[in-house]
């Protein structure tokens, strides 16, 4: 059995026994419960949201290599973007969205693939700093300060030290020009915060009190904790790590774990919808890169 083989059998079994374990220790008539009672027109509100997240992904991949030199077409790095999430929820295997990335692009462009794993790291490190920013920022109006007492000061140092860290580790590690670094920061932040706008419309679908904004802000910094987690890579599309986040994160506080649990399966349904949009562009990459569209 090849490398990638056991390294797939092994993210399916983490996902089993992770799904397996919260199924155990929550209540799965309420977690189902939840989940039939779904307006599909939320779901749809929620697949275009996530729609909207993705082309903004792809539009500070474009950004990233015009700022190397190569200008790809808008329809191509949405294709592309789409072909390469497919890859990471819906056909999970050894190349991963990333490097089909930088195969393909190296494919038609003859662009360095040393040079296109470097933004590709970048393009995640931006995406990380967003979101561990905006949590932190979250956190401060969350119930969790309650129980943890005397934390915002600490909590606000540690997104003060973020910025520098963050500038000063890609400045030197990944060799990035900080111009580049705050203008991808122009859309990693709205694409975090469109991933945010999902979880809110799927919590008040569900029928948490929109009145109360301490809870919703609450389970969003929860959903923010686990996106961190799910960049791990025991998981596929982080199923069974957000699972685990929210059981433990919502248990910690006294919020509602099982409504948390259906918040984090029904993103995971939305995410693998929104990946198949990659069935579209897979086989037609070249041709549209081709056309120059």
């Amino acid at each position: 059995m090849k490398k990638k083989h056991i390294i797939l059998a092994l993210k399916i079994l983490f996902i089993l026994s992770a799904f397996a374990f919260v199924f155990w220790k929550a209540d799965t008539s309420k977690i189902f419960g939840y989940i039939k009672s779904t307006n599909p027109l939320y779901l749809v509100f929620a697949y275009v949201i996530m729609t909207c997240a993705q082309i903004l992904s792809a539009c500070r991949m474009r950004f990233y290599y015009s700022r190397e030199g190569l200008e790809l077409s808008r329809k191509f790095s949405i294709g592309l973007y789409l072909t390469c999430m497919l890859f990471n929820t819906v056909l999970p295997g050894g190349i991963g969205g990333d490097g089909y990335k930088i195969y393909t692009i190296g494919k038609f462009t003859k662009f360095p693939r040393l040079k296109a794993f470097r933004l590709a790291v970048s393009e995640r490190a931006s995406g990380l700093f967003a979101l561990l920013l905006l949590t932190s920022i979250f956190y401060i109006y969350t119930d969790f300060k309650e129980i943890i007492p005397k934390q915002d000061s600490i909590i606000a140092f540690l997104a003060i030290l973020l910025i520098p860290s963050y500038l000063i580790s890609i400045r030197i590690l990944l060799k990035e020009k900080l111009k580049t670094a705050f203008m991808a920061s122009s859309f990693s932040f709205p694409i975090q915060l469109l991933n945010v706008l999902i979880v809110v419309v799927l919590l008040v679908d569900l029928g948490s009190d929109i009145n109360n904004i301490q809870n919703i802000i609450s389970y969003v910094v929860i959903f923010m904790a686990s996106s961190v987690a799910s960049i791990l890579p025991i998981s596929i599309g982080g199923a069974g790590l957000r699972e685990i986040t929210f059981y433990y994160g919502a248990q910690f506080i006294g919020l509602n774990a099982e409504l948390g649990i259906a918040v984090a399966l029904l993103f995971f349904i939305v995410n693998i919808m929104c990946s198949l949009n990659g069935l579209l562009f897979w086989h037609r990459l070249e041709r549209i890169y081709n056309a120059k569209a």
